[in-house]
């Protein structure tokens, strides 16, 4: 019966026993799942080898990250959601077919970015809320990262400055920054030909100041909430 199995939720964390059995091989989403060293040798094994979507959950954040290596055994993965991620030490302990990841919890070092950025088939990105009371100051776009990045969604992030270098971000369609105390969007933000939709949700006194004098262009739509007092740019 198992072998037939497609899809299985858990609640997490869960810890999955290590077996010799066989594969399964029609699984294709496995969500909950504690990471620990039985989880790291069913991957290594390449006991899901179609798995497409993927949840994990660090359950102390300084645990060793090694098993990200060994997800290289899923070829079909596009969905990878992680939650209490502390830092990502090289861009291949995260696999480059991914096309949506989500981060939850996480402690998103400089480092972490910067190898998001450079996954060529990121679409879809999502990073949600701090596990640990630190501060993170800049969000910092390289020049030319996260190609492919349709949808960026930032909440509960300790991020003040947001600096996006020429040529990044040029496949953006929708931004939200949800509960996250940026002073100000860069300018290269609204020189995104592709932008369609900004939603922005408790933003700082700075930044709604700033948004509230906006003028928008390209067809570009900008919902505030609290909503703004009527300005310019705004619908």
């Amino acid at each position: 019966m198992l072998q037939k199995l497609r899809h299985l939720y858990l609640g997490g964390p869960t810890s999955i026993p290590r077996t010799d059995k066989k594969a399964l091989p029609n699984l294709q989403v496995l969500t909950g799942i504690d990471i620990n060293e039985d989880t790291k040798y069913l991957f290594a094994e390449a006991r899901f080898p179609n798995l497409r979507k993927l949840g994990l959950y660090y359950r102390f954040y300084w645990q060793e990250l090694e098993i990200l290596s060994s997800l290289h055994n899923l070829r079909q993965l596009q969905t990878l959601k992680i939650f209490r991620l502390c830092q990502l030490t090289s861009p291949y302990s995260i696999h480059l077919t991914l096309t949506k990841v989500t981060l939850v919890e996480a402690d998103l070092i400089p480092t972490v970015f910067t190898i998001l950025g450079s996954l060529p088939n990121l679409r879809i990105l999502k990073l949600q809320g701090v596990y640990r009371n630190c501060a993170w100051s800049t969000l910092h776009c390289s020049e030319s990262s996260f190609r492919q990045l349709e949808v960026f969604v930032m909440a509960h992030l300790r991020v003040i400055n947001w600096e996006l270098e020429k040529g990044a971000m040029p496949s953006l369609r929708r931004l939200v920054i949800d509960c996250c105390p940026l002073l100000e969007f860069p300018e290269e933000l609204w020189c995104l030909t592709a932008l369609r939709d900004v939603q922005v949700l408790q933003p700082s006194l700075e930044l709604a100041n700033t948004l509230q004098r906006l003028q928008m262009k390209n067809g570009c739509k900008l919902q505030v909430y609290p909503p703004l007092e009527s300005g310019p740019g705004l619908n």
